[in-house]
């Protein structure tokens, strides 16, 4: 779901996924890795969740 998105939207969603859980980096940091505002990285961020948790109650 979220790499189709990555490649329709231009996203980046599974790049934010991987840094914060895997590598357990803060925002402010992933915001500095790929280039994004802080602000505009947490929004995407609970974006992707409620998009998910749409999905599972499919």
């Amino acid at each position: 779901m979220l790499n189709k998105s990555d490649k329709t939207n231009g996203t980046c969603f599974l790049e934010i996924l991987k840094l914060r859980f895997r590598e357990k980096q803060s925002f402010e940091k992933i915001s500095s890795n790929i280039d994004i505002p802080t602000d505009r990285l947490v929004d995407a961020f609970f974006d992707m969740a409620e998009y998910s948790d749409k999905v599972a109650r499919l």
